[in-house]
């Protein structure tokens, strides 16, 4: 192997590893917004909510932090 294959070996397993670790960021996401859709589904109220949403360590999921919908979508639809 000389190396020019290594280093370019190398940035394709460096890629992989982006790729991947994209993948898995988006569906964390898809998989917060799902549970958050059900705890807000669940809620009493207003209040209520919110600290459900605090406890389970989703209150900073809010329009604010959110991936733009259809990339969220995209990872929903592949989990």
């Amino acid at each position: 192997m000389n190396w020019n294959s290594k280093v370019s070996s190398e940035r394709s397993v460096a890629a992989t590893r982006e790729a991947t670790r994209e993948a898995a960021d988006l569906a964390e996401s898809a998989h917060q917004r799902r549970a958050a859709l059900v705890v807000a589904d669940h809620a009493v109220g207003v209040h209520d909510c919110r600290e459900l949403l605090t406890m389970l360590g989703l209150s900073d999921f809010g329009a604010g932090s959110r991936q733009p919908v259809a990339r969220v979508r995209q990872a929903e639809g592949a989990g």
